[in-house]
């Protein structure tokens, strides 16, 4: 019993020793190597910076087709530097890129920021005369924004700017930061007084002359407008009427008048003669306490007896 099961023992693995009897295992297939791009190194020198300060990105990459950097730097090359300063703490990251894939590496930069300081804001000089101009100058530390209010905006950290207000008008700046905010306002004093100008109503009067009685009538309303926004009044007006010699005077009453406003005065005149040109003196003070003085000039254009009254100038 012992031998044939010897012999079957024999038989089986001579059986598996024979060539073509075993099974043959597939061949796997070379599976490729992907390489990815190396970043050496990406660093902020120095890693802290005070406000207004600088500090320099550096790096260093391989195998990368595409090099970015954010924040808005852009596209780089594989190895260098560059400048930034940053107006508050920021994370630059850097991306390199190839076909087989991308890294990325990032540092920090850190931005101290010191409470603002306004060092000053003046005009000068602080008092003009209504259209002129006054000079504002400002001087701050540590602020990210800067504006000045009465339509200015924004400005820069030092300046100065020229202005010509029409009123009295005060300007205030604004500088702050992430830690604080301040505010330091001067004014420009505008000195003003009333400004006049004059019409006739109607346009041109007209004026009747009578040889037989030598008098000559006519009337008009001055009207005075007040363009500056000072009120006043105007004491009266004196009236003459020329040829080559002075035919005749007469005083008017006055009145007083709003900013802005106007004085209506009626003027009826019976004179003496046949007039070529008539003028008008209105003197009075304004509500800031100025000088008023007009001297109006016109011309009478004759066709026979009838004569039209033209103004030519005004002098204030």
């Amino acid at each position: 019993m012992f031998k044939k099961m010897l012999l079957v023992f024999l038989c089986f693995t001579l059986f598996l020793s024979i060539p073509g009897c075993k099974k043959k295992l597939p061949t796997q297939p070379d599976i490729p190597t992907k390489i990815l791009p190396t970043i050496e190194y990406f660093t902020a020198t120095p890693e802290s910076i005070s406000l207004g300060e600088s500090s320099t990105l550096s790096w260093s990459v391989s195998n990368a087709t595409t090099i970015t950097i954010d924040q808005g730097i852009g596209t780089v090359s594989a190895k260098g530097t560059t400048e930034v300063s940053p107006e508050d703490t920021k994370i630059y990251t850097l991306t390199a890129k190839n076909s087989d894939g991308q890294k990325t590496k990032s540092c920090k930069l850190e931005v101290m920021l010191n409470p603002v300081t306004i060092d000053y804001f003046i005009s000068n000089p602080p008092l003009i005369w209504l259209g002129e101009t006054s000079m504002l100058s400002w001087s701050t530390t540590n602020a990210t924004d800067i504006s000045i209010n009465q339509g200015i905006g924004e400005v820069s950290a030092i300046g100065e700017i020229q202005v010509g207000p029409k009123e009295t008008t005060t300007y205030t700046l604004t500088a702050k930061n992430s830690i604080n905010s301040l505010q330091w306002s001067c004014k420009v004093e505008v000195i003003k007084w009333a400004c006049l100008d004059a019409t006739l109503i109607p346009g041109n009067p007209i004026f009747i002359y009578d040889p037989d009685s030598n008098i000559c009538t006519g009337e008009f309303n001055l009207v005075l407008s007040e363009g500056a926004g000072v009120g006043g009044s105007i004491s009266g007006l004196l009236v003459e009427a020329w040829t080559e010699t002075l035919l005749h005077s007469e005083i008017f009453p006055g009145g007083s008048f709003l900013g802005f406003g106007s004085l209506n005065i009626y003027c009826p005149l019976v004179i003496t003669g046949k007039p070529n040109g008539i003028v008008i003196w209105a003197e009075g003070l304004d509500e800031n306490g100025y000088m008023i003085e007009l001297i109006i000039n016109s011309y009478i254009s004759w066709k026979e007896n009838i004569g039209t009254m033209a103004l030519v100038g005004v002098t204030k």
